[in-house]
């Protein structure tokens, strides 16, 4: 940044503390701010010395921050405020002990404006930050005060452009700022907390004396969520201020408020909205009129409390009517006093009995730097002073109540923050009577006296203070330090050493004891070894060090540390032997506890039927999991997974194509350190899981527990009891749909063949009879042989569905020329649509080739579609067949203008003994088989069959689609025929090749087989990917063919398996997937799972053949 875009750059252009609060909060971790706060608590009471070091590591994790520090205001020789780095953590921790300027710096910002500020790259304003590495992106600011004194500052700061810090951040920061605060100043809470009982103690006496007393109404009002405000306490001056007992009072509260007078009351309800509204004291005067008629003056004030039941209001109401009287005499008095008062230089006060603020002098506003004395008047005086002087201010001021002067010495800034020293006098003012009706504060400036003895008492302390703080560290750290003189045999230990083996500190730390004393109190095991080390150290010169228990004064036994080093004089003599020593007993009772836990650790480990390992995460440079390392697996382990081996190596080098879920899950528990419990399954292994993953140690290591257990066999006893379930609910709802579609088509069928029967036999019985013409005669025949064809129709159609059933229908399969096939069955039902002047019209492109089919089947199919399309087009309708070439198939679509079909029986037009209309009033005939018998013709050519109707009375359409011959395809498909056709070619394409087919469906798996044998392969053929998997284990396959929709276990899993076990076997195989599905995506998968070709249906067999002839072309 140049100079100039420096300088165009002001302190607003960085602050963006409104962002945090337009910013969504990340989610809470209650959980991992707790157990911090618990560990910072712990620390504080082990380890004081390091608490802010573990503070800001704390910070940085719970905030997911770059770096996290503690800055601390420190006053330079010079008396220049700086902000000391004392403590940092993250990237910029190199930067420790660093400063930066009180008086220009992101923390003095924050502790000038004492709340949370958040800053947007403040190098471009503070511009020292640019040296720091790596850059500052955002940086949050808490203040550290205490009592209102600013300490410094606690903050983090993110290095990211996508970390950004929110509102949740500065609660976690206020938090730990608070914690941090109340650490520092842990010893005055200490002292603050056991005056604060005594005070509680006496206040309690105190109140008891008090609400007995108290002349007024003292009581807690409840304002209820709901509305229902009442009071829940009130005392028995409630009857003498308001003429209502207090059991009226709790029971109804308007029995008070409306005694209020109707003048008064708009005041009383704003100051009780204002005080709800925003949850501050209640503080009111006003007038009442009883029900006696008596006009009293009262107070109110009251202070909230948020409570289960709503929000409490406890206060008192007193009678202030005397003393509102007695201000009506004192104002004319005020006048002369004013005139006194102003006179003085000293800051002069008059205070009420309860010390709150009523006048000021012009020149205590003066000193005490106040604008608008306005502003403190009726304020409470006495809270102006804090800790000690507060209590000193308290007892002058009852001093005075009670005739008496008070006096006290105290510290009070000025408004401006100016440090004041005053010296006070408080005296009472009385009435005529003699009655203390007001206090006169007067209060001198010493702050020069002050200071003065300040620096008088600083330069005699310094020294004491010293010696004072390095006995409290040797202290605080159990460290013992003594100084042994070799000539004298006698020994000086500090305090603490003293006090460890209760000996006389006036001596021990001054003459000295013998050493004898000290050399009986260690452990008779330890004392030669001891005696050793220093006899060494005394003649070698080195360096003494020795562990070793000691028998304490109070009979307890410690294990202690002890270094030291002998001083010699000038001509080499040892004349006295410094040294220190350190309790190490809970570390030695640590170690013990450590050993015990990792020996029952161990067994735990070796012992539990579930699978357990330890696993180190791997991320790439975007910290993205690519794979984990085992550290440790327990017995079960490789019973759980099947993997052996496994510690030392990664999941990649076991199960190479280990679903990437695995790396995501556990990545997640390493970064984050929640802990997770799931199921889930690995395809790849063939195995479910019930796993339960947490972090240990610490977050860098990126360690994760997995405790597991192998639940394949509970999953699948699971899911054949779901599809046993289903199969069972599917076949009962079958069943009854069966018997309902039964009961419906015999009642059709019953009507259908009786129907030709009555005519039948009527001309019959009239042709015996001889009593017929000879055109009625020719009309009776041709009768009764249009009805015969009708039931032979429909034996015909019968016996169709039941050879179609049974598996028995055979289809005689040659070239075929659609457009001859459909003029064929255009003759038979021309008759049927010149009855009703049904034009029927044709639609044919030329040369769209041959099919390979039964003509016989394939002029059935076109003629029970043309027959329906007559059948239930009214007189006069229109009914069009197309043919057309769509791609490779050839297209036949039979529209008509009949009565269309409803769209909820739509997709069960197809479906055996199904009718529209099956009741006996219904207009057409038929047995409802004639589509069905169509569809499974059209199937049985390996085509489709597919009907759409606009609605009902717009017309139907049919649209077959039937696989066209290429123009060197085959003809008819017998053993003959087909194997000259294959064999064109040079020699057999798949010669010897050793191929396994897998497919669920008989006839496409017949055919395949077919087709790839008369090429010359070696085909073996499974039913389904289990027995695929159980052969291939078995034998050595060159080509793999498979279905992909498949039961169970679909072609993709088949085919990760197959991978799997050939990847570990060292031998690999060629892979063709057969889908009924097409596009893009699914050759994707395909070529995902591990096939390297993909093939449509319907197959066309010679494509099938130069595609694995490519593919072998390829492979080489």
């Amino acid at each position: 940044m140049t100079c100039d875009e420096q300088k165009q750059i002001n302190l607003e252009d960085i602050l963006i503390t409104e962002e945090l609060s337009r910013r969504l909060p990340k989610t809470i971790d209650l959980q991992a701010e707790n157990q911090a706060l618990h560990t910072l608590a712990r620390q504080l009471a082990e380890s004081p010395q390091i608490m802010l070091k573990t503070l800001v590591a704390v910070a940085r994790d719970l905030c997911q921050a770059g770096t996290a520090g503690v800055s601390l205001l420190e006053i330079t020789p010079t008396g220049e405020e700086i902000f000391r780095w004392v403590a940092l953590a993250g990237e910029l921790e190199e930067y420790e002990q660093g400063t930066s300027p009180g008086d220009f710096s992101p923390c003095g910002v924050c502790l000038e404006r004492r709340s949370p500020q958040l800053f947007l790259y403040p190098e471009r304003y503070f511009t020292y930050f640019q040296q720091a590495k790596p850059a500052i992106i955002e940086s949050l600011i808490i203040p550290l005060a205490i009592d209102e004194q600013p300490l410094g500052t606690i903050w983090i700061v993110s290095h990211d452009e996508q970390r950004h810090f929110d509102s949740e951040d500065v609660r976690l920061m206020t938090s730990l700022a608070n914690f941090t605060a109340a650490a520092l100043g842990s010893s005055r809470a200490r002292q603050t907390a056991v005056d604060a009982q005594q005070a509680l103690h006496e206040s309690q006496a105190q109140m008891q004396s008090l609400l007995a007393n108290i002349p007024g109404m003292v009581y807690r009002y409840i304002a209820g969520a709901d509305g229902s405000d009442r009071f829940a306490f009130v005392n028995s001056g409630c009857r003498d201020l308001f003429e209502v007992e207090s059991s009226a009072a709790l029971q109804d509260a308007n029995l008070i408020w409306n005694q209020i007078h109707p003048d008064d009351q708009p005041s009383f309800q704003a100051s009780a909205a204002k005080a709800a509204e925003n949850f501050l004291p209640w503080d009111w005067q006003g007038r009442i009129i009883t029900s006696s008629g008596k006009l009293k003056w009262i107070q109110g004030r009251s202070s909230g409390l948020r409570t289960a039941d709503g929000d409490a209001w406890d206060g008192w109401l007193i009678d202030i009517t005397d003393r509102k009287q007695i201000e009506e005499a004192l104002r004319e008095s005020e006048e002369l006093k004013q005139r006194i008062l102003d006179s003085s230089n000293d800051w002069i006060k008059v205070l009420r009995l309860d010390g709150h603020l009523l006048y000021l002098n012009p020149g205590g506003q003066h000193l005490l730097e106040v604008d608008d004395s306005a502003s403190i008047l009726n304020s409470d005086w006495v809270s102006f002073w804090q800790g000690e002087d507060y209590d000193k201010a308290l007892a002058a001021i009852a001093a005075a109540r009670m005739g008496n002067t008070g006096q006290f010495q105290g510290y009070l800034p000025t408004a401006k923050g100016k440090p004041k020293w005053w010296d006070t006098i408080i005296s009472p003012i009385r009435d005529a009577s003699g009655q203390v009706v007001q206090l006169l504060a007067i209060s001198r400036d010493i702050s020069t006296a002050k200071r003065l003895e300040a620096e008088r008492q600083q330069a005699e302390m310094a020294l004491r203070e010293a010696h004072v703080q390095l006995e409290s560290a040797l202290a605080a750290g159990s460290v013992y330090t003594w100084r042994w003189k070799i000539f004298t045999d006698r020994v000086v230990v500090n305090a603490a050493f003293a006090h460890l083996f209760a000996v006389d500190p006036a001596i021990a730390t001054t003459v000295g004891l013998p050493i004898e004393l000290f050399i009986d109190a260690i452990h008779e095991e330890d004392r030669d070894s001891v005696s050793t080390a220093i006899n060494q150290a005394i003649s070698s010169g080195k360096g003494y060090a020795a562990q070793y228990r000691v028998r304490t004064a109070s009979g307890g036994e410690r294990w202690l540390s002890a270094c030291g080093r002998v001083e010699y004089d000038a001509a080499g003599n040892p004349v006295s032997f410094p040294g220190a020593l350190i309790d190490i007993t809970y570390l030695k009772l640590a170690e013990d506890a450590l050993r015990l836990s990792e020996e029952r650790y161990r067994t735990l480990f070796e012992s539990i039927d579930d699978g357990f390992c330890i696993i180190e995460m791997l991320f790439d440079e975007n910290n993205t999991p690519i794979d984990y390392r085992f550290l440790q697996t327990n017995p079960a382990f490789e019973k759980q997974t099947g993997l052996v081996q496994a510690v030392g190596k990664t999941a990649r080098q076991l199960v190479p194509n280990l679903e990437a879920h695995w790396y995501e899950i556990y990545g997640k528990v390493a970064l984050t350190g929640e802990p997770i419990r799931f199921e889930n399954a690995s395809q790849v292994m063939n195995r479910w899981f019930e796993v339960y993953a947490c972090r240990i140690g610490e977050p860098p290591s990126r360690k994760v527990a997995v405790l597991f257990k192998d639940i394949t066999e509970r999953k699948r006893i699971e899911a054949e009891r779901e599809q046993i379930l289903q199969r069972e609910q599917t076949a009962r709802e079958a069943a009854e749909t069966a018997n309902r579609i039964k009961d419906e088509f015999l009642a059709v069928l019953s009507h259908e063949l009786r129907s030709p029967l009555n005519p039948i036999l009527g001309w019959s019985s009239m042709l015996r009879n001889g009593k017929l013409n000879a055109a009625k005669t020719a009309y009776a025949l041709e009768t009764i042989e249009r009805n015969a064809k009708l039931q032979v129709q429909l034996i015909e159609d019968l016996l169709d569905v039941s050879r179609i059933l049974r598996g028995k229908l055979s289809l005689n399969m040659a070239r075929v020329n659609l457009a001859s096939t459909i003029t064929a069955a255009m003759e038979t039902v021309q008759l049927a649509a010149q009855a009703k002047s049904i034009r029927v019209e044709t639609v044919f492109e030329k040369d769209i080739g041959q099919i390979l089919g039964d003509s016989a089947r394939l002029q059935q199919i076109i003629w029970n579609l043309l027959t329906n399309a007559v059948k239930f087009t009214p007189n006069g309708g229109n009914v069009e067949i197309q043919l057309n070439r769509i791609g490779s198939q050839a297209q036949i679509q039979v529209r008509d203008t009949g009565k269309g079909i409803t769209p909820d029986f739509l997709p069960h037009v197809f479906e055996y003994f199904r009718q529209a209309d099956s009741t006996t009033t219904r207009t057409f005939g038929g047995l409802g088989l004639g589509l069905a018998i169509v569809r499974h013709l059209v199937e049985l050519h390996g085509g489709t069959v597919h009907a759409d109707s606009p609605g009902v009375g717009q017309g139907a359409i049919f649209t077959v689609r039937l696989p066209l011959l290429n123009d060197q395809g085959f003809g008819h498909l017998d053993e003959s025929t087909s194997s000259s056709l294959i064999q064109n070619s040079s020699s057999l394409p798949l010669a010897n090749l050793r191929v396994l087919l897998v497919d669920d469906d008989t006839d496409t798996r017949d055919l395949i087989t077919f087709i790839l044998e008369q090429s010359g392969a070696l085909v073996t053929s499974a039913t389904s990917p289990i027995e695929a998997l159980e052969t291939f284990k078995q034998t050595n396959f060159d080509v793999l063919i498979s279905d992909i929709g498949m039961p169970q276990m679909d072609g993709y899993m088949l085919m990760r398996q197959i991978r799997a076990i050939t990847s570990t076997q060292g031998r690999d195989v060629l892979a063709v997937a057969l889908t009924a599905y097409a596009g893009e995506i699914n050759q994707e998968q395909a070529n995902r799972a591990g096939f390297q070709r993909h093939i449509t249906k319907p197959i066309e067999p010679e494509e099938l053949v130069k595609v694995i002839v490519d593919l072998i072309k390829a492979s080489k």
